[in-house]
């Protein structure tokens, strides 16, 4: 069940991020490398759009083994973390010097760990903590400097935009620009706006009809849950446990309750093409299905069909 569902990601659907789409080889585009794929000749928005990174130049004599795009692989831009400093999640200095690596070392591990393309995104919080009227030229800046990254590596490298999330109605058009000139296949948010706010408030709307209209998806990246939850819930252990606050619950605290909330919203029933990708396997909530499903149809509120649409 799980190898058909992740092969079955490669169509557009509203799913569940796996993080590693293996694709059989015999299911690829055989499309003929032209000028216009060459790092050499990357001079137009259109050269990273399309079917253009997922050509068989990559490990093309090894036909037997899948075609792997890797969908959650973070970069740090030195613009941006001069602004914010380190990121989430950071870890030990070496991890923090391949998220600022985007030439050798990154394609020569993705070599050694037979990656063929990454779509790369830039790592939490993004450009989402900045306020209204800074974040859109930042998300900018870092979405421009990306966007040469995948010119010079068109096989190797997509892009998920980053998002002023802060400015709603500025975080579509970046969506739209990127996509559009630029080739990107959609966004990434990473947990909540301004670092307290869920985004299926009807705030962020804006950004969600644009995707449906240019057609791809947003991914809903894990991130530190709301400080208050973090002192409520996990302060007592974490100078013995720093992870608990990230990856060992964190995550899945404030990701699970995104993902609850997304489709309690109505946001799929006011944007029914919406297609979103919830980070770390649902972080849980595929293994709840039932028992969410059940409770919210029981007596005394409103009934929600959750596990359809979910």
């Amino acid at each position: 069940w799980l190898t058909r569902f992740i092969v079955e990601l490669t169509a557009p659907v509203i799913g569940i991020e796996p993080t590693i789409v293996l694709v059989p080889r015999s299911r690829m585009p055989n499309l003929p490398l032209t000028a216009a794929d060459s790092p050499t000749s990357m001079s137009t928005g259109n050269s990273i759009r399309g079917n253009s990174i997922f050509s068989r130049e990559a490990n093309v004599a090894d036909t037997k083994r899948p075609y792997v795009i890797a969908i959650e692989e973070h970069y740090w831009d030195k613009e941006v973390a001069g602004k914010w400093g380190a990121g989430e999640g950071a870890g030990p200095p070496l991890i923090r010097d391949r998220l600022f690596d985007l030439y050798d070392t990154r394609l020569k591990l993705m070599d050694e760990a037979g990656i063929d393309v990454q779509v790369l995104s830039l790592g939490a919080p993004s450009t989402q903590r900045f306020d209204p009227q800074a974040g859109p030229a930042i998300a900018r800046g870092a979405n421009d400097r990306l966007y040469e990254v995948c010119k010079r590596h068109p096989n190797r490298f997509g892009a998920f935009a980053a998002l002023p999330t802060a400015n709603p109605e500025a975080a579509a058009d970046e969506l739209d620009r990127t996509v559009s000139e630029m080739g990107f296949k959609g966004a990434m948010i990473h947990g909540l706006s301004h670092g307290h706010k869920f985004v299926d408030l009807p705030e962020f709307w804006p950004i969600y009809e644009r995707a449906e209209k240019l057609d791809v998806p947003i991914y809903l990246h894990p991130a530190m849950p709301h400080p208050a939850v973090v002192e409520a819930y996990l302060k007592d252990y974490l100078k013995e446990f720093p992870g608990l606050s990230s990856a060992a619950w964190g995550f899945t605290i404030e990701t699970a309750t995104q993902g609850l909330r997304m489709v309690l919203s109505g946001v799929f029933e006011k944007y029914p093409r919406l297609k979103i990708i919830l980070g770390h396997m649902g972080e849980g909530l595929p293994f709840l299905l039932w028992r969410i499903d059940m409770a919210l149809a029981r007596p005394g509120g409103k009934k929600v069909p959750f596990r359809e649409p979910f």
